[in-house]
């Protein structure tokens, strides 16, 4: 009897890590379904003509926000600018729309600039993400909008659900249909489609980690999925306790590939490709590709048919979560052990 993907995963905890992070379409439809039932006085009162969202939180929370960010960026649909700001400092702009994401609702950070925000800007410009904690007690206490964060899941693993929140949220305000929909046909493309070839295809996964395991890990990707690239150093250095880099091109090729000349030997890339690459862009990766052919690299091709979209950044995400618990299974690494954070938390009683 062929072996089930989780039957390649010894840890039982990283079997948990796992299911969660296969929970990725059910996620994405859920974070919608919930949103898409808020009717809130504060969204009613958001002005469509706010340009610009200051995004607050940290790790997954702020990458959240990095996802829309780069799908109003380069998709072909219009919308506000977003700011990450993964900081406890407040960026008061009078027009502006405040999104404070938190999946304890506890982090330090995010709480802190929460509460400065209070003092300063007109509750109706802040709407709040979180699972609970001080951050749900503080929008309750001042009729601020909390969108709660589903239970049961740890920070990185809840991604999708936040992406499918925050994204029925900004449809909802600035009448973004095409975002919401686009989204929706993807989570269906990838339960039907791509998830089945990820779970079939253990055996490859598990090989691509067990080479990985071994070596430098570094994400060779355009400048347009710096999410996914993002994604990649979290999840490996969280989950898999291994650490890695980002070559983003163009800009990397000014200064990265300098800097790989002594370490190319020790490496492992992955290079991230899509179909809706512009001229320069693919002629770019291409000589690129050429220079690094000996350097042991697995090739990702995104097939968005040559329309940057939600499965260009999704796509990927999936797969570098799975990925990632591999790679912890094979160093023989707890995928949910994530004490040196706890450590710092705890040292500030955050």
């Amino acid at each position: 009897m062929a072996k089930t993907i989780y039957d390649l995963v010894v840890q039982k905890e990283n079997r948990l890590m796992l299911e969660q992070i296969l929970d990725f379409s059910f996620l994405i439809r859920q974070g919608i379904n919930e949103a898409s039932k808020i009717n809130n006085s504060i969204i009613k009162k958001c002005d469509v003509s706010i340009d610009t969202i200051h995004w607050y939180g940290m790790g997954a929370s702020a990458l959240v926000g990095e996802y829309l960010k780069y799908y109003l960026q380069y998709s072909s649909e219009q919308g506000p600018n977003i700011t990450i700001n993964r900081n406890h400092k407040l960026r008061h702009r009078d027009g502006s729309l405040y999104v404070f994401y938190s999946y304890s609702g506890n982090t330090k950070e995010t709480i802190m600039a929460l509460r400065k925000a209070i003092e300063e800007i007109p509750k109706e410009r802040i709407i709040t993400f979180s699972s609970g904690g001080i951050m749900k007690e503080i929008a309750e206490k001042n009729g601020i909008l909390n969108i709660r964060l589903p239970e049961g899941y740890v920070s990185r693993s809840h991604l999708p659900f936040g992406i499918g929140a925050s994204v029925a949220v900004l449809a909802n305000i600035f009448k973004l249909r095409d975002m919401l929909e686009d989204l929706k046909k993807v989570a269906d493309e990838i339960e039907k489609k791509y998830m089945g070839e990820y779970t079939n295809n253990g055996q490859m996964i598990n090989s691509i980690a067990l080479r990985l395991s071994k070596r430098i890990a570094i994400i060779l990707t355009d400048y347009t999925l710096k999410p996914v690239a993002m994604r990649f150093m979290a999840q490996l250095n969280e989950n898999s306790k291994h650490f890695s880099a980002f070559f983003e091109v163009p800009e990397g090729c000014h200064n990265f590939i300098v800097g790989m000349r002594n370490i190319w030997k020790k490496s492992f890339i992955v290079i991230v490709r899509r179909e809706s690459e512009d001229s320069f862009i693919s002629k770019t990766m291409d000589i690129l590709e050429g220079m690094l052919s000996r350097v042991d690299s697995l090739k990702f091709v995104i097939k968005d048919g040559g329309k940057y979209s939600w499965i260009t950044l999704l796509k990927p995400t999936l797969f570098i979560d799975i990925l990632s618990v591999f790679t912890a299974d094979i160093k023989g690494e707890n995928a949910f052990d994530i004490a040196e954070i706890r450590a710092i938390k705890e040292s500030y009683g955050g």
